[in-house]
């Protein structure tokens, strides 16, 4: 009797949380602003599913939304929006239900999201742009850079001279520039993605008294020398790429050396709050204002204290640390 209650319970759980998912997918499609929110809600309520009733109804929950949703509306919506909800909600409500770290759930997500990004990029230009991939960069190219010769009129018309305006140039893009910066574009952008549905689920699930592990705060941000080694390595093929002729060389090469430096920029600025939180004892709105003031002034500083601190792990944080003190 019991088990048939905590069914019922649960079919009725899952089919409001599908009607939930539908209208949160019907509201993007006539209002395309939403879909950046939606990209962080939807994954929430699927891994409330998941931790709430299992897999079995998240996922028959989600296939209905889809279904229902592609009826609704169309193939570009849903390939729009829907591959957020298997790609990155089943892993998270799957992590969370497992009580995984805290870090481990944000870079399961963050591939979610990176799948769902690669799907975005590649998959949804093929039935809107004839040449798929290829086009949609080029009227992203064309767009913008007539962005900028429309600004560049503007300025001129206002009397600025032609030699200020003249370096609008500067800002314009070309597709083998949108080629190079797109993988660390796209990587960076699922772990950004993936901090903020994990938060994002954090404050919804705590409203709702579902405990989660707790997150270490963003002084604990460090890169294991491990990952320093492979982007240095990365580097050097990219480098070896380029000296043979290779285009690929190039992407390779651009890719590393902006992932090397945010990476390592992030871990300096970790670095800094916990120094000034844990050995100064400032406050937490004292501590943004002067690492915004070493950001200024030390700025090209901040890669080498990234890697200073990634090979000698001051804070302990790496397990695989060189030193073992």
């Amino acid at each position: 009797m019991q088990n048939k209650t905590n069914n019922t319970r649960a079919i009725t759980e899952s089919g409001i949380m599908a009607a939930v998912l539908l209208v949160i997918m019907l509201l993007t499609s006539y209002i395309p602003t939403l879909s950046l929110l939606a990209y962080v809600i939807l994954p929430t309520v699927v891994a409330l599913i998941y931790v709430r009733n299992g897999a079995k109804y998240s996922v028959t929950a989600l296939i209905i939304a889809l279904i229902l949703g592609f009826m609704l509306t169309n193939l570009v919506q849903i390939i729009t929006i829907g591959p957020v909800m298997p790609f990155v909600g089943i892993p998270l409500g799957y992590c969370i239900k497992n009580k995984k770290k805290p870090a481990n759930t944000i870079i399961f997500t963050s591939i979610g999201f990176l799948i769902v990004t690669a799907i975005t990029f590649f998959i949804l230009p093929l039935f809107i742009y004839s040449n798929g991939f290829i086009g949609a960069v080029a009227y992203i190219v064309k767009e913008f850079n007539q962005s900028l010769d429309l600004t560049k009129t503007i300025y001129l018309n206002s009397g600025i001279s032609k030699d200020i305006v003249n370096q609008v140039d500067g800002f314009k893009v070309t597709s083998t520039k949108i080629f190079e910066m797109m993988p660390t574009a796209m990587v960076t952008g699922s772990l950004f993605y993936g901090m903020i549905s994990y938060k994002v689920t954090e404050i919804i699930f705590k409203k709702l008294n579902i405990s989660m592990e707790k997150r270490r705060n963003f002084t604990y941000f460090f890169v294991p020398n491990l990952i320093l080694a492979f982007l240095i390595v990365f580097i050097c093929i990219g480098l070896l790429f380029q000296n043979k002729n290779m285009i690929i060389g190039e992407y390779i090469y651009t890719t590393g050396i902006l992932l090397f430096t945010i990476l390592l920029y992030l871990d300096a600025i970790a670095y800094m709050s916990y120094f000034l939180r844990n050995r100064s004892k400032l406050p937490k709105s004292l501590i943004v204002f002067v690492i915004l003031i070493l950001m200024m002034i030390l700025n090209s500083w901040f890669v080498l204290i990234g890697v200073i601190d990634s090979i000698f792990d001051f804070r302990k944080l790496d397990s695989n640390r060189i030193r073992k003190d």
